[in-house]
This record gives structure tokens, C-alpha cells and sequence, in this order.
């Protein structure tokens, strides 16, 4: 039986999928753009979508008990084309066990390379994107050093589109600068408050979109429109750091493909129930040797490390724990606010930062764990990454 879910419509792409175990899912591509969008499902082609409209894709896919599914959409515009794709492993328990995407390809976007039997104008570039999926690694996030924003094919511009895949209750999205992220379902748990009173209950009343991985490098030069000397794959994958709490701030707001929605930094709050992977635990996952999660003074070699090599939490989140610590969006107090969607003093003199970082002990890295810098300070573990929340 095919489910239905909601259609995401402030996507410029958006798909939604029919819970996974005991038969195949079934695809809605709602397309909200000014121009066609082709789509893939797996490697074959199923048609194009008309601007401005949604439509089921004619055949179901995926198999009993739910297989991996990689969706990849293409549209054509005056100056080049928008490419993005995801792919989704589910399993029972509807979780997204895996998640791959970006605009990524492994040779030259010029390449003539193409064995897909499709009548489709974009078959060729389709083919580089479905090798790119298929060079996935279970529980890895896109590398951003992949990213092919603002390149060239055929002589046109290529760069993202916004791509959003649901399966079940979990959801996952690259947006158009090719950042992965994931939904953090809205919630209660008891915040840590050291120093204060403890077991004292918060409420988020709505979800979000929270990104994998910290800002990267690549991400932070295409976003804000600079040209660092990142000729080194390691370099682009590393997390942009050396900014201030403003910088941080300001990042987001660029991004302007969700109307309806922001990108920001995310509350304390926000931060630590992500964090904590909705479970109470110090560490997510919990039962896993803390070396495997997280960067510290023990693992790290004392200096950042590329994003999302370790294992990520129990919401898909990398480095949460340990690698450097975060910008969020919070004026300081001794505790923390509690209460329904708190966001903390109106104003003060430090921003909280979250998590531990490759400088320190293990233990720092404790979901709880919080302490401040005045905003207009700077440090090398001191990076952030950010959420797409409704407005």
C-alpha cells in the first residue's frame, strides 16, 4: 500500500517516501522551481517533473524489508543546470541507517562516460552522479572537498538544488550548497545544569534540520563567497574555525533556499537535545568506546581533524562530542533557560559554546558540558555548525 507523507514545499525538490519493511516504497516528487525537474530513482529514469507541480512517480521501488534508494533530480536552466541527489538506507525501525549526497562525482564533469539506458538529454551527467552514490560508505556523510557548486559541464554552470528524502519518521536533506542534513524531531528532556538545579524539564514544540557536520571549510569559502587556497582535499574537509560569534551568525542567512525557513545557529538548547541523540545519556550513541565518537586530547594528535570520520549519534550527527567546540546562538547565564522553546537571556556579554574539542579531555565532551566566550573572540577549536528551522 502505497503512504503518502507531506509534501515539503518550500523545497526547490522535495520527495517523500512510504515507510520501509514488508513491501516497496513509493515516491512523491513535489517540484516548486520555474523549470522541469528530471528524476532518477536508482538508476533508472522515471520521467520529469513539470515546474511548479508534484507527481507520483509511475512505479514503486525497493524491495521487501527495505533496500538502499538513491533519488537524484536534474533540472535545466538558462545558464546551466541544478543537480543534487541522497541516498537512503532503510531498514526496520524506519530509521535512515545512510544517507549520501551532495554534487559529487569521482572524474571530470566533462567526461562522455555513460551506460544508462535512458532517452533522457541528461543521462550523461545522471551516470556520474549514480557512480558517485554508489561509492558510498555506510554511516559517512558527502565529503564536502566533492561538492561541484558553481562548476562547469559542457560548458554550463552546474552547481545544487534542494533535495529532501523521507522514510518514515526520519528525513534528510541536501541543500543547494551541498550540506547534508538531518530532521531532529521536536521533544522533552531534562537539561543538564550544572551548578544549578537539576531535572528541570524543556520542551521544544517543533523539529529542525541540524547539519551533520560542523561548517566546513568548503562550505564556509562557497557561502560566504571567498577563495581560500584549498587545493588539498583534507584542507576542504576540515572545520572552519577563526571565526567569531558575528561570522558564525551571519553564515546562515545566505543561504536562501528554504522560504519559510532560516538557517541560524542553534540554541543551547537545541544543541543538547540534539546532542544527546534522544536518549539521556551523556554520550550518543551510548555503550561505545567515547575514542569512537568524538576527537579529544587522548585520540586527536592535538589538532582538528577532517569532519565525519568517526561514528555519528543515535540522530546521525558527527563530531557533536569532540573535534572543536560550537558557536551557539545563546547569551550566557549560570544555567541555562528551561521551560518551553527557551532561547536564553535577551542579552549579555559571552555566547555559550557546546561540545568538547581535540584539546580536551575526554570528559569535556559530555553532552551537558557548557561554558561562554565574549563573541568577538577567535580560537582554533572553536568552530559551529547550523539548523534550518520554520520562521
Amino acid at each position: 500500500m502505497v503512504v503518502f507523507l507531506l509534501s515539503v514545499l518550500w523545497c526547490m525538490a522535495g520527495l517523500t517516501a512510504a515507510p520501509a519493511g514488508g513491501g516497496n516504497a513509493a515516491f512523491t516528487f513535489h517540484n516548486v522551481t520555474d523549470s522541469a525537474v528530471d528524476v532518477w530513482v536508482n538508476d533508472q529514469y522515471r520521467g520529469a517533473v513539470a515546474a511548479r507541480s508534484a507527481a507520483m512517480l509511475a512505479e514503486p521501488v525497493g524491495g521487501a524489508g527495505g533496500g538502499p534508494v538513491a533519488v537524484t533530480g536534474i533540472s535545466e536552466v538558462a545558464d546551466g543546470y541544478r543537480i543534487n541527489g541522497l541516498w537512503v538506507a532503510r531498514k526496520t525501525g524506519q530509521a535512515v541507517d545512510l544517507v549520501w549526497g551532495g554534487v559529487t562525482v569521482p572524474t571530470d564533469l566533462a567526461s562522455k562516460e555513460a551506460d544508462v539506458a535512458s532517452p533522457d538529454k541528461h543521462a550523461e551527467l545522471f551516470a556520474l552522479r549514480w557512480r558517485t552514490l554508489n561509492a558510498g560508505a555506510p554511516g559517512k556523510p558527502f565529503k564536502a572537498s566533492d561538492t561541484l557548486i558553481s562548476r562547469r559541464w559542457n560548458d554550463r554552470r552546474v552547481w545544487g538544488q534542494m533535495l529532501t528524502v523521507h522514510a518514515g519518521e526520519a528525513s534528510a536533506l541536501v541543500n543547494s550548497v551541498g550540506m547534508l542534513m538531518v530532521w531532529i524531531p521536536k521533544g522533552t528532556f531534562n537539561i543538564a545544569q550544572a551548578g544549578g538545579p537539576a531535572g528541570r524539564a524543556v520542551t521544544l514544540t517543533d523539529g529542525f534540520y541540524m547539519a551533520v557536520t560542523e561548517t566546513t571549510r568548503a562550505q564556509w569559502a562557497l557561502v560566504m563567497e571567498e577563495k581560500p587556497d584549498l587545493n588539498k582535499a583534507v584542507e576542504r574537509e576540515m572545520p572552519a574555525v577563526e571565526v567569531t560569534w558575528a561570522q558564525a551568525d551571519s553564515f546562515g542567512p545566505k543561504i536562501t533556499d528554504a522560504p519559510g525557513w532560516s538557517y541560524r545557529l542553534p540554541t543551547e538548547v537545541q544543541w543538547e537535545y540534539a546532542c544527546r541523540g534522544g536518549k539521556s545519556v551523556p554520550f550518543s550513541p551510548a555503550g561505545v568506546e567515547v575514542d569512537r565518537i568524538m576527537w579529544s586530547n587522548r585520540n586527536s594528535g592535538l589538532k582538528a581533524q577532517p569532519v565525519g570520520e568517526l561514528l555519528p549519534n543515535d540522530y546521525g550527527l558527527h563530531d557533536m562530542h569532540g573535534n572543536v567546540r560550537e558557536w551557539c546562538r545563546s547569551w550566557w547565564s549560570f544555567v541555562p533557560s528551561v521551560g518551553v522553546d527557551p532561547v536564553g537571556p535577551a542579552t549579555g556579554t559571552q555566547r555559550v559554546r557546546r561540545g568538547g574539542a581535540y584539546d580536551t579531555p575526554a570528559g569535556w565532551g559530555a553532552s551537558g558540558i557548557r561554558d561562554a566566550q565574549p563573541p568577538d573572540e577567535t580560537a582554533p577549536w572553536l568552530g559551529f555548525r547550523v539548523i534550518l528551522q520554520r520562521k
